[in-house]
């Protein structure tokens, strides 16, 4: 993983989809010149420090906050967690396929595009009009600058 996402990823800076699609270029974008560097320089500095939990972790204190300021309850919440668990499930398939060869790049982004849009739809498919308000809000107050956890 290069250092920007790293980066990016322990600010908090990058929502699932994209870190996951940032995964699946890395997959394809081994580059000889940058790996010969990478293996000549200290560890320190080839590798990037690791963020105390994983991304799935990360993720998934995402999503708790998300449906505690949309305000999700009981089958609701349950439903959700299930859509939660099966998107991250299918992106770590497609990216699995990526990087045996199983898919080309264009092929992971179609995959992943197609993964998000039919999630996001059962998603809102599970929400109150008031509910769909409150993700629109949070989800643009992530995205701004000044937020501190915004999107890139």
């Amino acid at each position: 993983m290069s250092r920007r996402y790293a980066a990016m990823i322990h600010r908090g800076l990058i929502s699932l989809p994209v870190l996951m699609f940032a995964f699946v270029l890395n997959a394809f974008a081994a580059d000889p010149a940058v790996e010969k560097y990478e293996a000549k320089a200290p560890k320190s500095m080839s590798q990037p420090e690791q963020p105390s939990e994983s991304l799935e972790e990360r993720a998934l204190k995402k999503f708790e906050r998300m449906c505690e300021i949309i305000e999700l309850k009981g089958e609701q919440l349950k439903q959700a967690r299930a859509l939660f668990d099966s998107r991250i499930e299918e992106m770590q398939k497609i990216m699995s396929a990526a990087r045996q060869g199983e898919l080309n790049q264009s092929e992971a982004r179609g995959k992943m595009a197609e993964s998000f849009k039919k999630h996001r739809e059962q998603f809102e498919s599970l929400l109150s009009q008031e509910q769909k308000a409150k993700l629109e809000k949070f989800e643009k107050n992530r995205s701004t600058p000044e937020s501190g956890s915004g999107r890139s």
